[in-house]
């Protein structure tokens, strides 16, 4: 636990903080709409380049996917169909 702790917030870029402000922006852009299925759900918060494999918690590394997606793709890279 204390390592996936230490991941995660090493993850998280001081000087480019994601705001609630930025989590609204990415999900205008993507019409509340999930970024792999394209359905209208609840939605989460998604690292395209997930932190297990070096990605950072930046504005551009993230999209919304519906719970079913996120957990389809896990900490792979791209999601298979």
């Amino acid at each position: 636990k204390r390592r996936d702790y230490a991941r995660r917030k090493s993850a998280i870029v001081a000087d480019r903080p994601v705001t609630a402000d930025d989590w609204i922006e990415i999900l205008t852009a993507h019409k509340n709409r999930c970024h792999y299925c394209h359905k209208r759900r609840i939605l989460t918060i998604d690292h395209v380049i997930p932190l297990s494999k070096g990605g950072k918690h930046v504005k551009e590394n993230l999209v919304p996917a519906c719970q079913s997606c996120n957990s389809t793709k896990s900490n792979k890279l791209t999601r298979l169909v």
